[in-house]
């Protein structure tokens, strides 16, 4: 018999509307919640668990400076959540007063968060179905903003002290001890190579907790990590990753693809929710059209993704060079396919322009910046790549020039700006343009370049 089972998401992404993608589609938020409510009947004891970035993302976040995303992930179902990065893309205020709202716990033992105040629990107990207990230690263990850090080695290590403190004072309490951290697998797959971080981590928990449950990378894992059961679903509401403990003890991983339909009563969006409204706006707004498939990596019968921003950004700031890194044009869809982004050929809407540009206005991820650099700095740029400090393994894009204007002033975008800070070696003043990149792929939209 199965005591408890645990419905896992994680990077939903404000993945509230259907969405086309390179291999089929993204669901939406009432076929995530219809399937959750599907596999509840099948268990006597089921939660529903969110391992974070459930607020952010959009094109619900972007378009209401975060207002909607919370108010409509509020209303997901969730029965506890750990909240990821994401969550504070507005800083932290704004995420407080949205947490106290909700009607479920977030989980952080962080040190960092619980000084926030009480808004977060570091750990939560779960009553099974035959009387067993089950906790989940949460860990956010990911950058926020006002807080940003890449090489996170050290907020691992950390993580994992405060795992254990709290698994031995959950010993005399609990039968069972899970963490669900906000980190993940660099790669998918059957058996992945799990990344040497996310490998120390679990195994130094090793024998102290029964599961890890994954997330923030946007990849797939289900087996064991360094001895320790773990399970990272597929994120963006695509797959809901289950994870059942049996009243004799043995913890089960598997998983439920979401189906890409819903009987709820909205058909246009997929999503009946707070915000609901807005996505239609958004979704019936065309701002442009393409001829073939934009994707970020391209693959065969697409044009790049990531070649339309960049060209954008020169034409949105008159610069003559222009540099953007993958990590900021790579977010608008699950990579089954390795694709990040895809948008298929015909309309496109101003939903689909925020959803895969889903950074915060004026912040790093969105704002360009410009600079007086020679061909030397660009070239040193370009070799040495931007996304060096970011591990993930993804290589930064190239530099654009436009071939009639000799080097000069060059806009970068602010991933790039933070990284080229230290690789150029010497002091650049750099200007805020007061565009971002949603600005730069509207500008390519509009000069009919597509």
């Amino acid at each position: 018999m199965i005591d408890i089972r645990l419905l896992l998401t994680n990077d939903f992404f404000g993945s509230f509307a259907r969405q086309t993608t390179s291999w089929g589609s993204i669901p939406g938020g009432d076929a995530l919640r219809a399937e959750v409510d599907r596999l509840r009947t099948e268990v006597q004891k089921s939660v529903w668990l969110d391992v974070g970035d459930f607020a952010g993302g959009g094109p619900l976040s972007p378009a209401t400076e975060q207002e909607m995303g919370w108010a409509a992930a509020l209303e997901l179902g969730f029965d506890a959540a750990v909240p990821g990065n994401h969550e504070f893309d507005y800083g932290d205020l704004p995420a407080l007063a949205w947490s106290r709202r909700a009607r479920f716990p977030l989980i952080a033992a962080d040190r960092e968060l619980l000084g926030l105040g009480d808004v977060f629990v570091p750990y939560r107990i779960f009553d099974g179905a035959t009387g067993r207990r089950t906790a989940v230690i949460g860990i956010n263990c990911a950058e926020r903003r006002g807080r940003t850090v890449w090489d996170r080695a050290g907020d691992l290590e950390a993580a994992a002290e405060r795992v254990l403190a709290h698994a031995a004072k959950l010993q005399t309490e609990a039968d069972h001890i899970l963490v669900a951290i906000h980190e993940g697998v660099p790669k998918s797959g059957d058996s992945p190579a799990p990344g040497e971080r996310l490998n120390v981590f679990c195994a130094t928990i090793r024998g102290h907790v029964d599961a890890v449950l994954g997330a923030h990378t946007l990849q797939r894992h289900v087996g064991d990590i360094a001895g320790v059961p773990y399970i990272q679903p597929w994120a963006l509401g695509v797959e809901i990753g289950i994870l059942d403990i049996h009243d004799d003890g043995r913890t089960e991983l598997g998983g439920s693809i979401v189906p890409t339909t819903s009987d709820k009563a909205d058909t246009s969006t997929g999503w009946s929710g707070p915000g609901s409204a807005l996505l239609n706006e958004l979704t019936s707004e065309i701002v442009g059209h393409i001829d073939r498939p934009l994707a970020e990596p391209t693959v065969a019968g697409t044009a790049s993704f990531a070649d339309a921003v960049t060209r954008g950004m020169l034409a949105v700031t008159g610069a003559d060079v222009a540099l953007s890194t993958t990590i900021e044009l790579g977010c608008g869809q699950v990579p089954l396919d390795g694709v990040k982004t895809y948008l298929p050929a015909g309309p496109v809407t101003a939903a689909d322009v925020i959803r895969s540009l889903p950074w915060p206005t004026g912040t790093r991820g969105d704002e360009l910046w410009l600079a007086q650099l020679d061909e030397n700095d660009v070239e040193r740029l370009t070799r040495l790549g931007l996304d060096i400090a970011i591990p993930t393994g993804v290589p930064s894009y190239r530099a654009l020039r436009d071939q009639n204007r000799p080097y000069g002033r060059t806009v970068l975008s602010s991933n790039y700006v933070r990284n080229a800070r230290r690789l150029l070696g010497r002091d650049v003043e750099w200007t805020p343009t007061g565009f971002g990149l949603r600005d730069a792929f509207r500008a390519w939209l509009r000069e009919g370049i597509a």
